[in-house]
């Protein structure tokens, strides 16, 4: 007997499903969207690693690093005399990564908001105005430092006095800063969170040098050296619109500008493209067998014919299939 209330539930079946696939490829696509682009870089080379994969840019020999991405997970290795500088996009928001440090992107978002790592080494940070929830922190190894608009960096070395431990400072130049351990015993009880305005920095201090000792954080104004080693080695780079970053070539910062970097991306975003398209594309293929055989599978379904909708089910997946195969022939096309 006919029941047009069953038919209903297939239909509805089918829409879930599909609207599920569709949501995975969309979050699949997202989280592959770029955090940010070079602007600006000098010295001798830095390395870029991406999901595991480390990409050295020599600097010496000609390697161009402008409009190079970096993409949530992404850490960035300077070494000596090297600086770059990072802008957060599509917002104007700058991060300048100084020579031997090591920095780790974690999340950012389309307002120039974000957390990144800091995990050794001198960062500098020039942050518009955020609204609302959105915040701008940067993280080292024991402190933690956010803010919603400023000109502010971070600093971990190691200092002969402290017996060669790591010891995090923050300094601001405009604004201010939140900033608290990140250390859950000594943090909490006694230093809390304290806020450094222009002109200050929040250092910390270990109660007993040592490795592994309870830490406390001081306000004091930013020391000459801080100010010093800032104006020798200030932002260069200017923000750049949308356009202008894909539009206007940049200049090369020695000799020969190559391609390889621009080449290693293009190929990533083939092979993501693929994966996802082709998981959307099983996924719904897969709900089309359920949906062809629900009659063996559900005794109830048998008199009902649910072909058009697993035949809706199959052309839709055939389609992101389709598009993974695409995908792939533009990876082998660009490795040639």
């Amino acid at each position: 007997m006919y029941n047009p209330g069953m038919k209903k539930n297939l239909y509805l079946l089918f829409v879930l499903i599909f609207i599920v696939s569709s949501i995975f490829a969309q979050s699949q696509s997202v989280s592959d969207q770029s955090s940010g682009l070079i602007i600006y870089a000098e010295g001798t080379g830095f390395d870029v690693i991406h999901e595991g994969e480390i990409t050295f840019i020599d600097l010496t020999r000609g390697d161009d690093p402008f409009g190079i991405e970096f993409f949530k997970g992404d850490i960035v290795n300077t070494y000596d005399e090297t600086f770059i500088e990072v802008q957060l996009t599509p917002s104007q928001n700058m991060v300048k990564i100084s020579e031997n440090t090591s920095f780790t992107v974690r999340e950012t978002d389309s307002s120039g908001g974000g957390s990144f790592e800091l995990n050794y080494g001198r960062v500098r940070a020039k942050v518009t105005k955020l609204f609302g929830a959105k915040k701008f922190q940067i993280t080292s190894p024991s402190v933690i430092a956010g803010v919603r608009g400023t000109d502010f960096g971070c600093n971990v070395i190691a200092e002969k006095h402290s017996g060669g431990v790591q010891i995090s400072e923050v300094f601001c130049f405009e604004g201010s800063v939140a900033v608290q351990l990140a250390a859950t015993d000594m943090a909490e009880k006694e230093s809390g969170e304290v806020i450094i305005k222009a002109g200050e920095m929040a250092r910390e201090e270990k109660v007993k040098v040592g490795e592994g000792e309870p830490s406390i954080l001081t306000v004091k104004t930013i020391t000459p050296e801080i100010k010093r080693y800032w104006n020798i080695h200030d932002f260069k780079g200017s923000p750049r619109t949308m356009e202008s970053s894909v539009e206007t070539p940049a200049p090369a910062v020695a000799g020969q500008i190559k391609d390889e970097s621009t080449e290693m991306q293009r190929r990533e975003r083939f092979k993501k493209a693929a994966i996802w398209m082709g998981t959307a594309g099983l996924i719904t293929e897969a709900a089309g067998v359920l949906i062809f055989f629900s009659g063996d599978i559900v005794p109830s379904l048998q008199h009902y014919d649910t072909t058009p909708y697993a035949g809706a089910a199959f052309i839709s997946g055939g389609v992101w299939i389709g598009g993974s195969i695409l995908s792939l022939l533009g990876l082998l096309t660009n490795g040639n």
